[in-house]
């Protein structure tokens, strides 16, 4: 890709940014983490209720997963 670069190993107190990442904060609070999902997976989704074959595949994939070969069904996104 073009790109210069050292991968370097810190031991525990030098690796101050990832220790960060692990840290709780004061009171054992933590803050909630979110996704983005992007427009194109929402539209994807939304267009399973127009095709009547799309939905009786999901359908399928719901009551049994292995149910049709080379088809999974993710978090609500039909892959083949």
């Amino acid at each position: 890709m073009g790109l210069d670069y050292v991968i370097q190993y810190k031991k525990g107190k030098e690796n101050v940014a990832a220790d960060a990442l692990y840290r709780y904060f004061e009171g054992g609070e933590s803050t909630a983490i979110t996704s983005a999902i992007p427009d194109c997976y929402q539209k994807l989704t939304a267009s399973y209720e127009g095709d009547e074959w799309t939905k009786e595949l999901l359908e399928q994939l719901v009551i049994d997963p292995s149910s049709r070969q080379g088809f999974t069904l993710t978090n609500g996104l039909l892959r083949y």
